[in-house]
């Protein structure tokens, strides 16, 4: 009899320890189907004409103020050989605007913001970027010039021009304002140092450049020639009673 129960106690147990472990695998099993909360991210491809761009910064801004500015920067990387950078972190679902930048190749001219990201989910988008006369203006955000020559028909006009001439430095900014920075050497009449004097403008062709005084009188300059360490504008004056065009070289200051 005691057998019996004994044996009749190993069974119940048997019994109780095959329901625990039916009861774990279900709810294990329920635990698994539960949906996965993934961080809101980015995967981002940069291509030129069609082709991925690889080793270009790409920086994430919260704002079109800061985009302008380069400044407060959510995130930046480096695209990969396939022209892919991805942002792991848990981004917000807002409308980003984006930055990619590599000498005078930006996407300043085609697409600057991103349509809005989905909450907790990996989104993925394309952007593309191109060489432009605009970029090689400005830089990053802004960029100084100072004319260093002054040519018609080959001659130097130069040691010609006023003297408060000769030391404009000449602040391109993205924003497309034009301003003359503070050198502390004779202003022309007129001027203010520090002024935003212009609104700057290219043709589509960017052929032309285009700048507006706040009374709406505009100057055309052709764009003659443009290098890393030089850009070439053409503007028609009248020397001596003779109409004539006269090509400014000017220098980048770093």
């Amino acid at each position: 009899m005691r057998l019996l129960k004994t044996h009749g106690y190993f069974v119940t147990t048997k019994k109780l320890m095959l329901k625990m472990l039916f009861f774990s695998l279900l709810l294990y099993s329920c635990n698994d189907d539960d949906p996965k909360i993934i961080p809101t991210s980015l995967t981002l491809t940069v291509t030129q004409n069609g082709i991925p761009v690889n080793a270009i910064n790409v920086v994430l801004y919260s704002s079109q103020q800061d985009w302008l500015t380069g400044q407060n920067p959510v995130a930046s990387d480096e695209t990969d050989a396939t022209g892919e950078v991805i942002f792991n972190e848990d981004l917000s679902p807002v409308v980003y605007y984006v930055d990619v930048f590599k000498g005078d190749t930006t996407n300043w001219h085609t697409e600057v913001s991103l349509t809005e990201l989905e909450e907790n989910k990996l989104n993925k988008s394309e952007i593309s970027v191109i060489s432009s006369v605009g970029n090689h203006l400005t830089g990053k955000t802004e960029k100084s010039w100072i004319i260093k020559d002054a040519l018609v028909d080959g001659f130097s006009i130069f040691p010609a021009l006023d003297e408060c001439e000769k030391d404009d430095i000449l602040l391109f900014q993205r924003d497309e304002q034009l301003g003359l920075e503070d050198v502390g050497r004779e202003l022309c009449p007129g001027e203010t140092l520090g002024q935003f004097l212009f609104q700057w403008s290219l043709s589509n062709s960017e052929k032309n450049l285009t700048l507006t005084n706040e009374d709406g009188s505009k100057q055309e300059f052709t764009v003659e020639s443009i290098n890393p360490n030089t850009l070439g504008l053409i503007l028609e004056l009248d020397i001596e009673g003779v109409p004539s065009d006269v090509l400014f070289v000017l220098n980048p200051i770093e």
